[in-house]
């Protein structure tokens, strides 16, 4: 059983989702994500949780770079994955532009 302490402007889903993802704690109970209790492994759910918003969540105050080692970072990923990630975009991004320009002149 899981219990809720929620009010009328509180949405039930998006408790519980949030209980689920361990963005808070549950009052009383427990409940199980493909086999792991909520509140003893919420670092082995989180290993397989996914992120899907609703609109593009870009923040106004990061950089693209820093956008990128946001997300990098939330899905797990090593720095130095990250960096070699990075460095491919840059790669290929000076050579799209490259070729655009070759292209059209």
């Amino acid at each position: 059983m899981l219990v809720i302490n929620s009010n009328k402007t509180t949405n039930l889903s998006t408790c519980f989702r949030s209980i689920l993802t361990g963005l808070f704690p549950p009052t009383k109970g427990s409940a199980s994500v493909y086999g792991h209790d909520i509140r003893q492994d919420m670092e082995v759910i989180r290993q397989g949780l996914g992120m899907c918003p609703q609109h593009n969540v870009l923040f106004d105050k990061l950089t693209v770079e820093e956008h990128l080692w946001f997300y990098a970072r939330l899905k797990g990923m090593k720095t130095s994955d990250i960096n070699t990630e990075m460095d491919m975009y840059v790669f290929w991004s000076c050579v799209v532009k490259f070729l655009f320009i070759f292209l059209i002149f």
